[in-house]
């Protein structure tokens, strides 16, 4: 039985549009494993890249480094990519790394050059796969899983961007408005105060972003709690993914100077104990999840107490109390 506390839920995010799993990633990734992929190099960073999809398919070519690691059943496993050189005369150093075991997530990348070269840039990936059976009750329900998000956003120089994307998936595809998943999205909306820092884009799946660039926010402390809504129904095995990616680039026009970036989540993104079920109006706190990854999701994988998080508790009572009212 689980007797959870209460979070309550202040995210920066953006609109995401659908995401879908790429064929390395997320889609190739076992239920109970996690994965990992690290990218970095020039002259291939120009578009950011969804959680859930390995950067270039996970492969490396001439421009870019690319190394992916899927660790066993339950397992955690790492990877990182380093690369420097010079481009039209201008020198650029980066590198990216990602570590994961299940529900307990890092990942960085960083890029520095003497001016904006052509895309360089680097990107990092982690994410981990579950398979559930939640008893405890009947019929169709949401789950909510909190999710500590800690780390550094900073850009410096025209034309440089670092952001951070975190996204679920359910059954191998993105939880979006439509259909029988539209219930699960609006809740997952409701928890997570939105707000899109620098990042301004139409999304309609449970994914959140936060950004920063030269030519706006330059720097953005996230330590947040992200609330992510599940749809189930009762003892009925279900597969879920949590996914995050960092993403550093610089635009191909902007050889005005110096451009550094950094994204800088080695602390956690960390499952935080707490999660409940909302059935209609019903808050549901006494259930029993069976983890193929081993999770015991009536624990914390924070790795250090947050006083911010301590500091919600009430606050996410009156998140549930006004859930309550609006069913």
């Amino acid at each position: 039985m689980n007797h959870f506390r209460w979070l309550a839920a202040v995210v920066i995010t953006g609109l995401p549009g659908v995401l879908e799993a790429a064929a390395i990633g997320q889609a190739t990734t076992p239920a109970g494993a996690v994965f990992v992929s690290a990218c970095s190099g020039n002259q291939a960073f120009g578009s950011g890249n969804s959680a859930g999809n390995a950067y270039n398919g996970g492969n490396s070519d001439q421009y870019v480094t690319c190394n992916t690691s899927t660790s066993s059943v339950g397992g955690s496993t790492s990877t990182s990519s380093a690369s420097s050189g010079n481009v039209s005369g201008y020198n650029f150093i980066n590198s990216a790394s990602a570590s994961a075991s299940p529900a307990l997530l890092h990942l960085q990348a960083d890029n520095s050059a003497s001016a904006a070269t052509q895309f360089a840039g680097a990107e990092a990936s982690v994410g981990f796969n579950d398979s559930n059976t939640i008893t405890g009750g009947t019929g169709d329900a949401l789950w909510v899983l909190p999710f500590w998000v800690d780390g550094v956003l900073s850009t410096s120089g025209v034309g440089t961007l670092s952001q951070l994307q975190l996204a679920a998936y359910l059954n191998y595809n993105a939880i979006n408005a439509y259909g029988a998943d539209t219930n699960a999205f609006n809740t997952f909306n409701s928890l997570n105060t939105t707000h899109n820092g620098d990042i301004l884009s139409s999304w309609d799946s449970e994914a959140i972003e936060w950004g920063t660039s030269g030519y706006g926010t330059p720097t953005m402390n996230v330590a947040q709690w992200v609330y992510v809504v599940i749809p189930f129904t009762f003892n009925t095995s279900f597969e879920y993914g949590i996914y995050a990616s960092v993403w550093n680039t610089q635009s191909s026009g902007g050889y005005a100077g110096p451009a550094v970036e950094s994204a800088e989540f080695q602390h956690t993104i960390a499952y935080g104990g707490g999660s409940y079920i909302l059935q209609g109006s019903n808050v549901i706190t006494n259930f029993t999840v069976t983890s193929a990854a081993g999770i015991d999701y009536s624990q914390s994988l924070v790795e250090s107490p947050e006083p911010a998080g301590l500091a919600l508790t009430a606050a996410g009572l009156l998140v549930i109390g006004a859930l309550r009212r609006k069913r």
